[in-house]
């Protein structure tokens, strides 16, 4: 419903959240959208993140191949309190051929957290669409 755009140095790759709401549940999920900036011969496998010490790999739930690849991965309850908690924030992708790992800086820590937490804000504020027959 809602994405927060964040991006590595200018450049691609890019990461960004995404949040649907379940309208008849009312439950969220929430993402992790990877953009690679040019087309990877190599198969997407993931994309897993180290909060602290500890590695959690995401669930893919999604690979979208069209000018760049968007690999989706689901980001589980679990997680989402631990990303606002750490200020060690590594992202991780790995294709077939290679593993490439982007250390997060303080600053880009900080956005990370604060975009997260943005669309956390929003998404939990949206009422629940009501849907009026006639």
């Amino acid at each position: 419903m809602q994405k927060y755009l964040w991006v590595f140095s200018g450049k691609k790759p890019c990461v960004y959240f995404k949040a649907e709401r379940d309208n008849g549940t009312g439950a969220v999920t929430y993402f992790l959208m990877y953009e690679i900036g040019t087309f990877d011969v190599d198969i997407p496998i993931g994309v897993s993140l180290k909060l602290g010490e500890t590695w959690y790999n995401l669930k893919k739930t999604n690979t979208d191949y069209s000018d760049t690849i968007v690999v989706t991965s689901a980001l589980t309850q679990e997680i989402l309190p631990k990303i606002g908690e750490n200020q060690n924030i590594t992202i991780s992708y790995t294709n077939r051929r290679e593993t490439i790992n982007y250390q997060l800086t303080a600053s880009q820590t900080s956005s990370f957290q604060t975009n997260l937490s943005k669309l956390i804000r929003v998404i939990e504020s949206e009422p629940k669409l009501n849907i009026n027959k006639r």
